[in-house]
């Protein structure tokens, strides 16, 4: 079956169309502070124009005000929340979805992941983009539970089994399709979107 699969840290129009091109079924950009995927508010505006995918915004360290603010202005289909954003913080916006990232190392982060307020668990390392391999088993246990996009150190020859591996209904990749930190490599994109599309 084919994977759906989610394309993040996005920062060039070119690598947007190469992902949709490549069958890509979510586009993601980043705008946690201080981390080498980061785009600003005008940068995301003019690569959302660039493709009708559903958008996800990964973001972290922000405050609700300026998260909605995003919300309101740039208009993703999700919020990827990505740091330590209580629950009150998801049930409080409005006008999108929510994903939310969570480090999954002990049973007791999967209790925590299934009850928070989220639309899908991003079942990541904690240290996003950094290319180590998650607890597939874990990821697993939470997908018994809630929908869960698998991420973590995704690469073409780990992505498949990964995914059969956790039950999850989609998977994230980032730093393994690149060649340098936000500019995608067209070969690894190549092999890993067409990984995905193996039946």
């Amino acid at each position: 079956m084919k994977i759906p699969f989610k394309i993040c840290g996005l920062t060039r129009a070119e690598d947007v169309r190469l992902a949709q091109d490549l069958g890509a079924s979510y586009l993601g950009f980043i705008m946690v502070p201080g981390t080498p995927r980061c785009i600003t508010p005008e940068q995301a505006k003019k690569l959302f124009a660039v493709s009708s995918l559903p958008k996800v915004l990964v973001v972290g360290n922000l405050s609700f005000a300026k998260v909605q603010n995003l919300v309101d202005t740039l208009h993703p289909d999700y919020i990827q929340l990505h740091r330590n954003e209580p629950p009150e913080f998801a049930l409080a916006l409005r006008g999108t979805r929510v994903w939310r990232a969570f480090s999954l190392r002990t049973m007791s982060d999967v209790e925590t992941a299934a009850i928070y307020p989220a639309d899908a668990i991003v079942a990541d390392t904690g240290r996003g983009g950094s290319g180590q391999v998650g607890d597939w088993e874990l990821a697993r246990r939470l997908a018994l539970r809630k929908p869960v996009v698998l991420a973590g150190g995704l690469t073409a020859m780990n992505v498949r089994a990964g995914f059969e591996a956790t039950g999850a209904f989609a998977v994230d990749c980032s730093s393994g399709i690149e060649a340098s930190p936000g500019i995608k490599d067209l070969g690894k994109l190549t092999d890993f979107a067409n990984a995905c599309k193996k039946h």
